[in-house]
């Protein structure tokens, strides 16, 4: 068993803001907002956990991040955490997971104050300066690792951008664009499509889109491509253990796919009897110097330095990784029965 440092949530660069800790170190789980596809959720449809200081969410953020829609992962009502597949460290850091392993969610919390709050959309990023440190805030144990590739495709839609291709690309459209008025100005709402001088463009979301489609559609017999237009694609790969259709469709990644949409991602599953969102937060910083969080002792026991800037992702030792588990036992006494059980076997 190995352990790693996974850095999510609200925090300076993604929300301006961060999420609150109380004085009895219950926390807020704030994720980061939603910047692509569609947006299932605003913070103010997400209820508090610590209904004493707020209703939703948004009771913790100012006025302008209310609305904002939600990028709700990791998720820990069905225990999954997905990244999409690029040419970064996280995809390919969550590829080297083995089942057993364990992910430690970190998170950026400030004291909560209720005078800052009641007039937060004044005071409360000016308040966080300097006060924010790291804290575990949940754990998975994984179950199972699953590279995903889905296509949401619906098929008056897909023709409507297929013609449009084909009128860009070839000066004439196979059929009378007229007759897909609603699936045009579907097409526009999303963003794939732009009306100028008269014509249509692709966006460059919409370029995204038609070149998905276009090598989706390529290679297959005309059967195969009729299929695709009309069911799309959802192609899972298990790497590790498993993961289940209905994980998958439960992940932020997978929810947030518009029509036409398409994406390539992968899903870490957490076994949910050794998978939790903490009720209190075990801190690992005491403050910010120059650059980096000054590590506490259990910090500095974890990651082997002084200072961290605990973001990104950070692999740690079997050692470390049973000194986080006894250290969240000890602060979450109710959860200590079922750890011992499951996680310091």
């Amino acid at each position: 068993m190995k352990g790693l440092l996974v850095h999510i949530g609200a925090d300076t660069t993604t929300l301006s803001v961060v999420a609150p800790i109380f004085p009895d170190d219950t926390f807020e789980y704030i994720p980061i907002k939603e910047i692509y596809g569609l947006g299932i959720k605003t913070y103010r449809d997400i209820p508090a956990r610590n209904t004493k200081y707020g209703r939703t969410l948004a009771d913790f953020l100012p006025s302008d991040l209310a609305r904002l829609p939600v990028h709700l992962d990791p998720n820990f009502d069905n225990f999954t955490y997905g990244e999409p597949f690029k040419e970064q460290p996280k995809f390919w850091t969550l590829m080297k997971l083995a089942e057993g392993d364990l992910i430690f969610f970190i998170a950026s919390l400030a004291p909560y104050n209720p005078e800052i709050y009641e007039k937060r959309d004044a005071l409360l990023r000016s308040y966080q300066v300097g006060r924010r440190d790291k804290y575990v805030v949940g754990f998975f144990q994984v179950k199972g690792i699953a590279e995903v590739y889905v296509m949401k495709s619906k098929s008056r839609l897909a023709l409507a951008m297929l013609n449009i291709y084909v009128l860009l690309e070839e000066g004439a459209s196979p059929l009378d664009l007229k007759s897909l008025k609603y699936e045009i100005r579907r097409l526009e709402e999303y963003g794939y499509i732009m009306e100028r001088n008269g014509r249509y463009e692709f966006t460059e979301e919409g370029l995204r889109i038609i070149d998905g489609l276009l090598e989706d559609l390529s290679g297959r017999t005309e059967s195969e491509q009729y299929e695709l237009l009309e069911k799309g694609s959802f192609e899972v790969r298990q790497l590790i253990g498993e993961v289940a259709e209905e994980d998958v469709k439960g992940n932020q990644h997978y929810k947030r796919l518009r029509d036409l949409d398409w994406d390539h991602f992968i899903v870490i599953k957490g076994k949910p009897e050794s998978s939790a969102l903490l009720k209190r937060a075990v801190k690992l910083t005491e403050g910010f110097e120059g650059y980096w969080f000054k590590l506490n002792e259990l910090g500095r026991e974890v990651l082997q330095r002084k200072y961290d800037s605990l973001r990104g992702m950070r692999w740690i030792n079997k050692k470390a990784a049973t000194k986080l588990v006894q250290e969240i036992s000890r602060c979450n006494k109710e959860m200590v029965e079922e750890l011992q059980r499951n996680l310091l076997k």
